[in-house]
């Protein structure tokens, strides 16, 4: 009797103590216990593991061995990920990122990203399936020829998910293979698709090629020249661009005047302009004329036209600036103009960078 007594009174103040617990936030990587591994923590979430019977409608009288009780119905859902399957599903995703996140397109007539609750614009997801640029997918849609699960939409942000038939002028959206392209950009030519004020652009570069809707990585103002990337990996361009990878950008630069070891002090430590910090990995002379010199640059960030920004607040004027090298690939003697697609070598460098 004293037995059974204790027991009841140990069970109701565990079930008392568990109700009065907060509500478990979110968790990222890692699976629940049922696929025997313990969620990481997020943002000081307990490390209890979980158990994948969820318990629905009243709670039935348990026994204080089964505490703590293994709500997994109550948790919410985990958010999308890039690589990997869903929590439930054996793998461990990592965690969600946006603007890295690279959709999985099925041949057909529909696109797929790896959560199949994330929503993305109509736009959007043309663009990603390497159909055309953000711009020309938004002017389609507006036109009339695209329908989504049979429907015209004119709503470029009309929500869209994996499970969406997308078509266009009445054929359905396929994705299209992987792209990767290195281009000598000649001076003169704009970094777009297509310019308001008719200027040619960097994709005249591309005419001709029988290649997929691709789209530039970055830019190269007007004046400069040199080492372009194209690509419809929208995910793989996203990470090359994203500040936090600090991949580095080496550029040549014909300077008007002999710039000094002030200067070039000044460059690496940082200059303010128009509420900027503008800085130079490194700065290095590599050649003196009479009235010239030439310098090379490395960056780890890509502000909007930094290099010329920097030496214009030292009196400096840039002559000329071509773009030589980005992380581990090099411009070489690729001719102006000229485009090539990038080696299975230069893509696993790359990607080790990456990360």
């Amino acid at each position: 009797m004293l037995e059974s007594d204790f027991k009841y009174r140990l069970i109701v103040f565990l079930l008392r103590l568990e109700s009065s617990l907060p509500p478990l936030r979110s968790v990222r990587p890692g699976r629940f216990a049922a696929g025997g591994t313990t969620p990481a923590d997020d943002d000081n979430l307990p490390s209890s593991d979980f158990a994948s019977n969820p318990v629905e409608g009243k709670r039935s009288e348990a026994r204080a061995l089964d505490f703590p009780l293994r709500l997994e119905s109550s948790l919410p859902p985990l958010r999308s990920v890039r690589t990997g399957r869903s929590a439930t599903g054996g793998s461990t995703p990592t965690d969600d990122d946006e603007s890295d996140l690279s959709p999985v397109f099925r041949a057909g007539s529909s696109f797929a990203v790896l959560n199949t609750n994330r929503h993305i614009g109509l736009a959007r997801a043309v663009n990603k399936a390497g159909f055309a640029s953000r711009s020309q997918a938004e002017r389609l849609i507006r036109q009339g020829a695209v329908r989504l699960n049979g429907k015209i939409v004119l709503d470029p942000e009309k929500p869209t998910t994996d499970r969406d038939r997308i078509e266009i002028d009445g054929k359905p959206l396929v994705a299209t293979s992987k792209v990767y392209l290195m281009c000598n950009k000649p001076r003169g030519l704009v970094t777009t698709a297509e310019d308001e004020r008719g200027r040619a652009t960097v994709f005249q570069c591309l005419e001709g090629l029988d290649i997929p809707h691709v789209g530039p990585v970055g830019r190269l103002d007007m004046a400069s020249e040199g080492l372009l990337l194209f690509t419809n990996d929208t995910g793989w361009s996203n990470a090359l661009l994203d500040p936090a990878n600090r991949i580095p950008k080496t550029y040549h630069v014909q300077v008007d005047g002999i710039v000094d070891e002030a200067a070039i002090e000044r460059m690496t430590a940082g200059i303010s302009d128009k509420g900027e910090l503008l800085r130079a990995d490194s700065v290095t002379v590599l050649r003196i004329g009479s009235r010239h010199c030439w310098l090379e640059v490395i960056l780890r960030e890509g502000k909007n036209r930094e290099i010329r920004r920097m030496l214009a607040a030292c009196d400096f004027e840039v002559l000329r600036l071509v773009r030589v090298r980005l992380a581990c690939l090099d411009l070489g003697d690729l001719p102006k103009g000229g485009v090539r697609k990038l080696t299975a070598q230069e893509l696993s460098e790359l990607s080790k960078l990456l990360g």
